[in-house]
């Protein structure tokens, strides 16, 4: 996956799935009890934001491990402001807009992070401004799965056309599905020939389908620079479970950094993919105008 590929996934509006200081559980410097422990828990925080005070405008120093504080809690110690567990706010955090990429990236070293937005000071350096916290499960909201659709739709959309492009009778490829998919697609294309509206078979296909097709045709998956069936669906296989969690909210896209990383390397090939589909489309066309 190159970084220009990258570059084409939209951003992430941070702010429409962090969570705002004022929602957070609150650490404040001082004594640290087993209750905020216990809450922290209870929620399954792993980490939370510190505090200068308990008042609602203190400054958010960083962040804190349910661990660290546990610890204080067990030894009777107090968390002071140069306690080595706080992640104090650095050039590191993540910016109120940033890529999906980065994202999934920053979370794969950790589940929480401060958003953050940069503002200048020629002579006294960065000005951070911070938004609030953000956690892996905060992934699972709606914002990130649209753009995730977004990716899987351009993918779908560029796969029909090369396909439609490639097999030059449409039953070539129906050929190569299951019985079921089969009966599906001819049935979906005949009632819409009856309507009046007949855009081919491939209107009618899947994500799914046309990842099939392409797995089973050497012709196809050699064009988009796959040596064999099974390394296409090494790189690609995922993309089914992704779009099946992507468009039922209820199955969490995140769980932990395992599923960080397994996420960005999917989307990653599926860039790919759709960016050299979309350039044998275009070299199609060039050598059909000449």
């Amino acid at each position: 996956m190159s970084a220009h590929e990258w570059q084409l996934v939209p951003v992430v509006d941070m702010e429409q799935i962090l969570v705002p200081w004022q929602e957070c559980l609150r650490v404040p410097l001082g004594p640290v009890t087993f209750d905020l422990v216990h809450e922290m828990q209870e929620r399954d925080f792993d980490y939370a934001p510190v505090f200068s005070t308990a008042e609602p405008s203190a400054a958010v120093l960083g962040l804190i491990s349910r661990q660290r504080l546990a610890n204080l809690a067990k030894g009777g110690q107090e968390l002071s402001e140069d306690d080595e567990g706080i992640v104090f706010l650095e050039y590191d955090e993540i910016w109120v807009k940033t890529s999906l990429s980065m994202l999934l990236g920053k979370m794969v070293e950790r589940p929480a992070w401060m958003v953050v937005h940069e503002g200048d000071a020629e002579q006294y350096g960065p000005i951070f401004k911070t938004y609030g916290l953000v956690t892996r499960s905060d992934l699972n909201k709606h914002p990130v799965r649209v753009i995730i659709y977004e990716i899987l739709a351009k993918l779908e959309m560029a796969l029909a056309a090369v396909v439609r492009r490639h097999f030059n009778d449409p039953f070539d490829w129906i050929r190569q599905l299951s019985e079921e998919n089969q009966a599906r697609i001819l049935g979906y294309w005949e009632v819409a020939k009856l309507k009046g509206v007949d855009a081919g078979p491939v209107a009618v296909t899947t994500l799914n389908d046309l990842l099939n097709v392409t797995a089973k045709d050497r012709g196809l998956y050699s064009i988009f620079g796959y040596g064999s069936r099974s390394a296409f669906e090494k790189a690609l296989g995922g993309i089914r479970n992704i779009r099946n969690q992507t468009m039922h909210p209820v199955r969490p896209l995140i769980t932990d950094a395992d599923s960080c990383t397994s996420l960005k390397r999917t989307l990653g090939n599926a860039l790919t993919l759709t960016t050299r589909a979309e350039g044998k489309l275009a070299h199609t066309r060039d050598v059909q105008s000449t």
